[in-house]
């Protein structure tokens, strides 16, 4: 599914996202390669009131995966968040995405039993994670 997301369709989500009020995107570059981006704001879910803030999308290029580049990503959007007084986060991830809901159990998200139906070229499920800040 990842393979079919073209740079129209890219700019397509950060123009939305932008609209949305994503407050943050980081970019991790090596040399002059972009390799992963993380992108944080307030959370768009609506049972989640103002003090939840939300990862809404950690992308890696695949060579880079497992190289410590998405940990160092996910410590500064929780750090940014943490910064801006929010209490809790959330996340989505695609249900099928087994190795990136390990990666989020790792760093202390939970799944709340939350699913929702996207449709990205097809209907997929998301599942939806929290992590109370200590």
């Amino acid at each position: 599914m990842l393979d079919g997301i073209t740079p129209e369709k890219r700019r397509q989500y950060f123009e939305k996202a932008l609209a949305d009020g994503w407050e943050d995107t980081a970019i991790l570059f090596n040399e002059d390669k972009a390799t992963g981006f993380i992108s944080i704001g307030k959370c768009r879910d609506s049972d989640k009131d103002c003090s939840c803030g939300e990862i809404g999308g950690i992308y890696l290029l695949p060579e880079y995966r497992g190289t410590g580049i998405g940990s160092e990503l996910m410590k500064w959007g929780l750090a940014e968040l943490k910064k801006r007084n929010f209490t809790r986060v959330t996340l989505w991830v695609l249900e099928d995405n087994i190795s990136a809901r390990r990666f989020y159990e790792k760093i202390g998200f939970e799944y709340d039993g939350t699913v929702q139906e996207i449709t990205l070229g097809k209907v997929l499920k998301e599942c939806r994670y929290n992590m109370l800040f200590k």
